[in-house]
């Protein structure tokens, strides 16, 4: 089984289960390495990582690059544009 390392950025996040992004445009379901989780670390939307493939279903990242910024809700990281929509009049 040969594995291959790769960057790219978090996608969508789902119960555990993180789907990954290369620079092609393809993606990668990938789980978080166990060191985040004893760290206290989330991987978030957003989050640029390094991540391992092998012939397995699912990938496994293993390191979660330097943020930007972060959202707590939404739970987002390295946001660039923020847009705040409001009612002027109820509808």
């Amino acid at each position: 089984m040969e594995k291959t390392t790769e960057k790219g950025i978090i996608v969508k996040s789902i119960g555990g289960l993180y789907t990954v992004e290369r620079a092609d445009g393809t993606t990668e379901d990938c789980r978080a390495k166990g060191v985040f989780r004893h760290s206290k670390i989330t991987p978030l939307a957003g989050d640029r990582v390094v991540f391992e493939c092998a012939d397995t279903k699912e990938g496994l990242i293993t390191e979660i690059l330097e943020r930007k910024n972060s959202l707590i809700r939404p739970a987002v990281a390295n946001v660039d544009l923020l847009c705040v929509v409001i009612a002027a009049k109820n509808p």
